[in-house]
């Protein structure tokens, strides 16, 4: 299902959000992200001005006339079911409230440098590394460099590239570095693997889905985030390709691949 709908008027008078504490800085997390970023962050579903939603992703344009993405991860996104606060309990709502934070703060992320994750850090250099959410074109290069990876991705089980999901929970342990899909965020996954990711792993956080909020560098693991900055003139075939149910390489030109890194995490660059 392909779905437009123009969301400028549909809320009025929204409840301002209850501050909740955040654990950005807890080694063990337990509040759910997504809702501390929304609530301590002061944004508001007022800030929507049209939601694009597509068969693989989900846009948000806000009210400033920013674009924000989210992966559906095979969810049928409706947008009429969207209440005057989110249901943060429905995945369909967690879809949207991930793709306006990113229209609301990725736009004015002073990013620390532009490039794909693959020439900024350097793997070589860690002992064991894990993918979480399948990213074909990185394995790829990563592959090429001669450094292996551990894949794991719970959409998909018929690929010879991704492990046995069953042995997920066993490997991050033992990772060093984990490449973290950022769609573990709006799945409410997002807890459940940094609780048993070891004191010394990095954790790099990625996709166009990810949020570019420094706060979440204060995390004990997490070492850099890598997401995307959508070209503001292009909103209009950005949309287009959304609503086509297009992926991610469809609009890899429209977009700036950007990233923010903890100063203090040694983090291994190239």
């Amino acid at each position: 299902m392909i779905l437009f709908i123009n969301f400028a008027n549909l809320i009025k008078n929204p409840h301002s959000p209850k501050q909740q504490r955040d654990d950005f800085n807890h080694n063990k997390m337990k509040n759910d992200l997504l809702n501390n970023i929304y609530n301590k962050r002061n944004i508001s579903l007022s800030q929507i001005k049209n939601i694009y939603a597509g068969n693989k992703y989900t846009a948000i344009e806000d009210i400033s006339g920013n674009i924000g993405v989210c992966s559906n991860l095979d969810i049928s996104v409706n947008p009429n079911l969207l209440k005057s606060n989110p249901d943060f309990e429905k995945v369909q709502n967690r879809i949207i409230v991930n793709a306006l934070v990113n229209a609301i703060i990725n736009p004015y992320c002073t990013a620390d440098g532009e490039g794909d994750i693959s020439e900024v850090i350097d793997f070589r250099n860690y002992r064991k590394i894990v993918m979480i959410g399948y990213f074909e074109s990185l394995f790829n290069r990563l592959c090429n460099k001669g450094v292996i990876t551990d894949v794991y991705d719970r959409l998909i089980s018929d690929n010879p590239n991704i492990s046995d999901i069953r042995k997920m929970q066993t490997t991050i342990p033992l990772a060093d570095a984990i490449i973290l899909t950022a769609t573990t965020i709006s799945n409410n996954t997002f807890n459940e693997i940094m609780n048993i990711v070891n004191a010394n792993c990095h954790v790099y956080i990625l996709g166009p889905s990810a949020i570019l909020d420094r706060e979440l560098l204060s995390s004990i693991n997490i070492a850099g985030i890598f997401g995307a900055q959508f070209l503001k003139e292009k909103n209009e075939e950005i949309t287009d390709i959304v609503m086509q149910g297009k992926g991610t390489k469809a609009f890899l030109h429209l977009m700036k691949k950007v990233y923010i890194l903890r100063s203090d995490a040694k983090t291994i660059t190239c």
